[in-house]
């Protein structure tokens, strides 16, 4: 097992922190698009809940559906108060319109906490980015003076 070793000297200490600090802005790119897709999805739930409010009310028998790739096709909606949710690993179930909103509710706060979380972690690692700027800042100040 290797031990680490406290850096003998001050330029030492600065290629340490200056390795850390590279370390600290790298988690924070990957946490900070982890933490758009998580507000991207919360964004597509809460659309989803919408339009799963609104359909049973409309009038229309005929609707767009998207395949993918901007391409749509027409279909009639037989039914408009039931929904297949898609529940993982190829498992779909029939629920009703409040069923729906109910499930996609759930997943939305589930999402929501985890936004917290993430959040949580982009600010402690900011502190600590914001920490070791100053330290290094100091560090390499005195090394300058010699």
């Amino acid at each position: 097992m290797v031990e680490e070793k406290e850096p003998t000297d001050d330029s030492q200490k600065l290629q340490l922190l200056l390795l850390k600090i590279q370390s600290h802005q790298n988690s924070l790119q990957g946490m900070t698009k982890q933490l758009a897709l998580v507000e991207k999805s919360v964004s597509e739930i809460m659309d989803t809940i919408a339009a799963v409010g609104e359909i049973p009310k409309t009038k229309e028998q005929e609707s767009l559906i998207p395949i993918g790739s901007g391409v749509f096709v027409k279909a009639n909606l037989l039914e408009k108060n039931k929904f297949l949710v898609s529940v993982g690993a190829n498992i779909f179930l029939d629920k009703t319109a409040p069923e729906t909103k109910t499930y996609l509710e759930n997943q939305k706060t589930e999402l929501q906490k985890n936004l917290e979380l993430l959040s949580a972690q982009i600010r402690k690692i900011q502190t600590e980015l914001a920490r070791n700027n100053k330290e290094a800042e100091e560090l390499y100040a005195k090394l300058q003076k010699g």
